[in-house]
């Protein structure tokens, strides 16, 4: 099996930092990682890429000796601790660090995807395209940095937005805090692709938001598999959707795999 790798990311606004980091790869084995920083908090933009490069790192160094995927919990912990510990080292505040993360890992035969917050999952199949998509209605999603600070976690659980998946048009509600895991065989897969909740926010000169599916559609018509084949087919699809007068009203970061 040929597998491929790449990741895209862009601001709703030329002239705000992006607030979305996403990296792929395929050392030691194939990873995708994407990571949503809130709109709220400060510095969100840095908190975002130390997010990412921690479950980079940490992907590579925990997989490198030992093919078994983490265990869900232990897996985020061990993330947003890095990312704490570097976040102190640069002398920015742990809030930088309030962000989305998900991140999807190929082995032994499968893929498994972690999503902490909210997010899109999408995978394609021989029955066609599935999107997984998982919100938080308040728009407050569960992040890991809340785990760094009691007062914070304490403050969330008491007002907590319960999580739905919202699969092929089933929906399923889970408690704040429950592990949302997926594992997916890779020989049953021809594509996965992870994306920040971005992908829901384009919307007409109307105000008229368009369905993800349409927009997703869009993102996963690639025309080929070569070099940076996420980053032409996601620019190429933003451009179309200049054309007709539609924009994204927030941040937008997707990276997927192929399984040729």
């Amino acid at each position: 099996m040929k597998l491929c790798t790449d990741h895209y990311r862009t601001g709703k606004s030329r002239h705000k930092s992006c607030e979305d980091y996403t990296l792929s790869g395929s050392d030691p084995m194939p990873y995708l990682i994407v990571c949503d920083g809130c709109s709220s908090s400060p510095q969100t933009d840095i908190g975002a890429m130390l997010l990412a490069v921690s479950a980079r790192n940490h992907i590579r160094e925990m997989m490198a000796d030992n093919p078994i995927p983490p265990d869900y919990y232990a897996f985020g912990n061990n993330v947003i601790r890095r990312a704490a510990a570097s976040a102190a080292l640069l002398e920015i505040s742990q809030y930088s660090l309030d962000a989305t993360l998900l991140a999807a890992i190929c082995t032994g035969g499968h893929v498994f995807v972690y999503v902490y917050g909210d997010g899109v999952v999408i995978t394609k199949d021989s029955g066609g395209v599935h999107i997984r998509e998982i919100r938080f209605e308040s728009n407050a999603p569960y992040y890991l940095s809340y785990l760094l600070n009691e007062e914070r976690q304490n403050a969330y659980r008491r007002e907590s937005d319960k999580p739905k998946i919202i699969a092929d048009g089933q929906i399923v509600t889970l408690e704040y805090d429950a592990p949302v895991f997926f594992d997916f065989r890779a020989d049953e897969l021809s594509m996965l692709m992870l994306g920040s909740d971005g992908l829901s926010s384009f919307t007409d000169m109307q105000g008229h938001p368009l369905a993800a599916r349409e927009v997703i559609e869009d993102f996963i018509a690639f025309k080929n598999f070569k070099g940076e084949f996420v980053k032409r087919r996601a620019k190429r699809a933003i451009t179309d959707f200049e054309k007709r007068l539609v924009i994204n009203t927030d941040d937008v970061s997707v990276a997927a795999m192929l399984l040729l």
